[in-house]
């Protein structure tokens, strides 16, 4: 074997157990008890359990569930491996990622997705159109400027999870140049692995009309597609960015407004 035959094994033999090091982590369980599971998923069997202050060696890479929740797999003491709940143990990796994704460390206490966000407080501005459905273009089709507020509550159809998101319920003012709405919303969130989540609104509104002056006013309904972008990992108190794209129609009339919107929401 030449030398340098020799350098090239050896320097394999180094950096090859510093790679595979480099894909775990050390995990220090917060929760009073940690439960570990066969699968990531609450529903799969719980295989060990572990107390406040342990020291588990884990995966560098979260596994999100169809249902939001977020997972580390861990090595077991008996050579085997399991699944903990990110919200349950802390790792010096994760906080690194955060602050160099520029988001702030999340205060966990304990088992957060058991108790998430309800409720939506959204405020948007938007660029709007008036325009009409047979002639696309007219008189009235110039850009406006204007904005909307939105307070909307989850239907729980679990008590944790996507399924604790899926559906919300509650109601918007909406108002763009001399116009203005009083809506009911419906909000589906579409669900995905990455932090992205798609939005589709669906609108029924009373408006149309200076300042809420209701006498003359018209009967609209409408929606939107758009997405939300979470300033954080986990699913309570939390900062959001949105955009989005809508329109409302006149029941009663050939009339219909257009938009694309941006704007904050806050989840609590």
């Amino acid at each position: 074997m030449t030398v340098r035959s020799f350098v090239f094994v050896l320097g394999l033999a180094v950096l090859l157990p510093c790679h595979q090091a480099s894909a775990h982590q050390k995990l220090t369980v917060i929760s009073s008890v940690l439960e570990a599971y066969t699968h990531p998923n609450r529903e799969s069997s719980v295989i060990s359990s572990f107390v406040r202050g342990t020291v588990l060696r884990g995966s560098s890479k979260m596994i999100v569930d169809p249902e939001g929740t977020y997972w580390y797999k861990i090595l077991l003491p008996n050579s085997s491996y399991g699944y903990v709940m990110v919200n349950d143990v802390s790792s010096s990796d994760l906080s690194q990622e955060l602050k160099a994704a520029g988001i702030g460390a999340p205060q966990v206490e304990g088992d957060e997705t058991r108790s998430s966000w309800a409720r939506v407080l959204r405020v948007m501005g938007f660029v709007g159109m008036n325009t009409t459905l047979y002639k696309f273009f007219d008189e009235r089709s110039k850009f406006s400027y204007g904005g909307e507020g939105e307070l909307t509550f989850c239907v729980p159809l679990r008590s944790y999870g996507y399924f604790h998101r899926l559906l919300s319920l509650g109601g918007a003012v909406l108002s763009i140049s001399q116009s203005t709405w009083v809506a009911a919303s419906a909000v589906v969130r579409l669900y995905q692995e990455s932090r992205i989540e798609p939005e589709v609104r669906l609108r029924f509104a009373r408006g149309g009309v200076p300042s809420f002056q209701w006498v003359g006013a018209s009967q609209w309904a409408g929606g939107s597609i758009g997405l939300n972008y979470p300033f954080s990992l986990f699913y309570k108190n939390h900062v959001a960015a949105y955009i989005e794209w809508g329109a409302l129609t006149a029941l009663d009339e050939r009339s219909t407004w257009v938009w694309g919107a941006a704007g904050l929401g806050f989840h609590f």
